[in-house]
């Protein structure tokens, strides 16, 4: 007479909690998120560690934001376009790989600015395809359930 269970909740955020795809996308994007901001700060911690030329006015961190910043104005409706065109998870596995690969390079490399500059403008570039592949394979992870009420 009485169900032994409660009903399956197959609506609301519950369901997306049990939902393995979209569960491991959610926490590749919060480690993602983190590793993008922690390098933004560790970037500009690390310009105490660059040289800067004798009387030279020092905007070496406002260049840092441009480098982090202007990316996205340049690239962002083309990674966009991208994405739309092609598998997301090829995207977003290899755009974290290389942006990986590129932060790992910053100790290995000379400390010249420009140097960080460089590599800080292509993590970000990189970034420009991450992000919309990541928000478009949230709608193809969880499907829409619609509720009828009689």
């Amino acid at each position: 007479m009485f169900p032994t269970e409660p009903p399956a909740n197959t609506n609301g955020f519950r369901a997306l909690l049990h939902n393995r795809n979209f569960m491991l996308l959610w926490i590749g994007q919060l480690l993602s998120q983190l590793a993008d901001k922690v390098f933004l700060v560790l970037t500009i911690a690390l310009l105490e560690n660059y040289p800067l030329a004798a009387g030279i006015e020092d905007t070496r961190r406002s260049d840092l934001f441009m480098a982090f910043t202007l990316p996205a104005i340049l690239f962002g409706s083309a990674g966009g376009i991208l994405v739309d065109r092609v598998p997301k998870k090829p995207i977003m596995v290899g755009s974290d790989v290389v942006r990986g690969l590129l932060t790992l390079m910053i100790p290995l490399l000379p400390r010249q600015f420009l140097i960080l500059l460089l590599l800080t403008f292509a993590i970000s570039t990189v970034t420009q395809f991450f992000a919309p592949a990541e928000q478009t394979a949230i709608p193809l992870l969880v499907k829409a359930r619609t509720t009828h009420v009689c």
